[in-house]
């Protein structure tokens, strides 16, 4: 083998040899970059619930502490009575009220409670669906109402579909154990997702008194996915919050990776 034939084929090898290390260095950087995106992705999708469950957190915590507030309400003490006595009232009042309702109209109980000091209250002091509307772009509260002992209402900040609650899951689960956090359902009356928090409400010596029930607009916890999502700094972050059934009820308009929350 001539020498020219030597050096051609030692400069070929060469050329080779620093190909397949560039594809080497290429494919050990990409590996490198896709191990940075994971783990980067796993830190932010910890991060993301971890606010969501802060999020949630203080609003259970705004529903105890006025929970404790509505004890001293007199409102609440003139609405106990006899559950044998009052029973057949309730269910009567609750029959027409769930027929007014549906027909779209109002009676003389739904105004009276729907204007009496405590509801004006719940709207004025807890609510304040104009100031977070106007803070935010939404309502946080989707509705707000308080029972009297036996499960029927006493105040509320919207008029409710029916009268009586005490055969309600979150009544009873409230009065039972002090606090109930429900799943992500659709309010077809607001329009919105919500999830519902009750709280059970005691007498200074622990005797139960009655039940608040508040329902959080989940649009704060779509705000918390939106945010991280544009704030990515690799390829954009796909978040799908699902219900606990798998029903969607958002998405951002990320590329990848995709994380799949359920509420």
């Amino acid at each position: 083998m001539k020498i020219s034939q030597k050096l051609i084929l030692g400069v070929l090898f060469i050329i080779a040899l620093t190909a397949i290390a560039e594809y080497f260095s290429i494919r050990i950087s990409q590996k490198v970059l896709e191990d940075k995106i994971g783990r980067y992705s796993a830190t932010q999708a910890t991060m993301v619930l971890d606010a969501i469950e802060m999020k949630i957190q203080s609003r259970i915590e705004q529903v105890q502490a006025y929970a404790i507030d509505l004890s001293k309400e007199s409102t609440i003490w003139e609405h106990r009575g006899d559950f044998e006595t009052e029973n057949s009232i309730i269910q009567q009042n609750d029959q027409q009220w769930q027929s007014d309702f549906q027909q779209g109209r109002t009676n003389i109980l739904m105004d009276k409670i729907q204007h009496n000091d405590l509801s004006c209250e719940l709207r004025e002091e807890f609510v304040l669906k104009d100031f977070y509307e106007k803070a935010y772009g939404y309502p946080i509260w989707v509705e707000v109402f308080v029972t009297n002992e036996h499960g029927a209402n006493i105040a509320q900040s919207e008029i409710t579909s029916d009268y009586y609650q005490a055969d309600e899951d979150w009544w009873i689960k409230a009065k039972n154990d002090n606090l109930y956090i429900g799943d992500v359902n659709y309010d077809d009356s607001a329009g919105m997702y919500s999830i519902i928090i009750s709280s059970r409400i005691n007498d200074k010596e622990g005797n139960f008194l009655s039940v608040l029930k508040a329902e959080m607009n989940i649009h704060e916890i779509l705000d918390i996915l939106d945010e991280v999502e544009k704030d990515s700094p690799f390829s954009s972050m796909d978040f799908k919050l699902l219900t606990g059934e798998g029903y969607l009820i958002h998405a951002t308009e990320g590329n990848s990776p995709e994380f799949t929350l359920r509420c």
